[in-house]
């Protein structure tokens, strides 16, 4: 399952094919509006096919943001409709079906909100692999310059760049100005050949797994940003 969006179209081919590559049968959704309700009230496609398992491009952070709308009190049973036929397939219809087997388990809602930062920078203060992160601009903080960042942001949107002087040294639009934010010590990346490079490894099963770079001439790496040419070599013998 994808939304209609260029990049969405590049990972799910490439999910899609290794799905192939293992054995296993698979369709591309784009959103919902191929999903139904057969006469049981089982989620299915266009083509008839039950939805029992999904991958998806989809955030968790939306579902649980459809939650909240749907939702009377905070801690109500989500309602997640069953063979309504006159009712739309929601997001939260099958991401939360307890027959359907999501491959992003819902425990992964914690790590991916940044409002985990400032706690685990409580528990391991000056860690080489943190920064200093607050839920408010701290004295640390103002003297290091920060970095304004929604808790559920996604692709490089709505961050602020603060350096030690008060001075805004980038910033950025987007879809989560709404949202709650984490204050984290600025540190920018290295700048190579005029673009600013972002390195994202892998791993899969405790191994490598790959490298992404993403490069940009501003300081802070958007979903337009573009993806660099890489080349892994083996370690000389």
């Amino acid at each position: 399952m994808q939304d209609k969006d260029l990049e969405e179209n590049y990972h799910a081919q490439f999910i899609q094919r290794s799905l192939t590559q293992a054995g296993f049968e698979s369709k591309i959704l784009f959103g919902l509006d191929e999903l139904r309700w057969d006469a049981a009230g089982q989620l299915i496609d266009a083509d008839g096919r039950l939805v029992n398992c999904v991958w998806k491009t989809w955030a968790w952070e939306t579902a649980i943001e459809q939650v909240r709308e749907v939702s009377a009190e905070e801690y109500a049973a989500v309602p997640i409709r069953t063979g309504h036929p006159q009712n739309e397939v929601r997001l939260i219809d099958v991401l939360l079906r307890p027959e359907v087997l999501v491959f992003e388990p819902l425990w992964t809602v914690i790590p991916g909100n940044k409002a985990i930062l400032p706690v685990l920078w409580s528990l391991f203060p000056h860690h080489r692999y943190l920064l200093d992160t607050d839920f408010e601009v701290n004295d640390e903080l103002a003297k290091t310059g920060y970095a304004v960042k929604p808790i559920s942001g996604r692709c490089g949107n709505n961050i602020d760049l603060i350096g030690p002087q008060d001075e805004l040294l980038d910033k950025t639009s987007g879809q989560f100005v709404d949202r709650k934010n984490i204050y984290q010590q600025l540190w920018c990346l290295p700048k190579v050949d005029g673009k600013y490079i972002q390195v994202c490894t892998f791993t899969v099963g405790g191994n490598y797994g790959g490298t992404c770079l993403r490069g940009d001439s501003s300081l802070v790496v958007k979903k337009e940003s573009d993806i660099e040419p890489l080349i892994v070599l083996k370690d000389k013998a």
